[in-house]
């Protein structure tokens, strides 16, 4: 970064504008909808799609599916940093594996085993897994502010 003691200005200009993106969208949607709106919002426009028509219903239904196919894309993104640092507590390994196969094979067994895992949670607590995604953010993102 070539200016270090800009970055607080710019973190606050882009949560503000995260922020008021979240709002602008949010705010009409809950006034025209109500609180009867599901978690996952594709739930209620899918509902909502099965009484109004079958053009509405192919363009929710291919919305839904780009959702899915962009959690699936990200996975990997997001649980890559977890697995890092699994990696480097367990072994004190120096490099990328390229050239140690025994290196290469140990480091995709811990990140077969950490999706693994991560798929048995989310299968065993099923529908509770909204409840779970909030215990998670409050009891490790919360140390984050501070």
């Amino acid at each position: 970064m070539q200016n270090p003691q800009k970055f607080p200005l710019l973190i606050t200009l882009v949560v503000m504008i995260v922020a008021t993106c979240m709002l602008l969208l949010s705010v009409p949607s809950y006034l025209a909808f109500g609180s009867q709106i599901k978690a996952v919002v594709f739930d209620s426009l899918l509902q909502s799609a099965h009484a109004s028509g079958r053009a509405q219903s192919i363009v929710i239904h291919t919305a839904t599916i780009g959702y899915i196919c962009a959690a699936l894309f990200t996975f990997p993104l997001m649980i890559l940093p977890g697995t890092r640092i699994v990696e480097n507590h367990i072994s004190r390994w120096e490099g990328s594996g390229a050239d140690r196969k025994r290196v290469k094979w140990t480091k995709n067994l811990i990140r077969f085993s950490c999706v693994g895992l991560v798929s048995f949670i989310a299968w065993s607590v099923g529908t509770r897994l909204e409840n779970l995604v909030a215990l998670v953010g409050a009891l490790c993102c919360g140390p984050l502010l501070l």
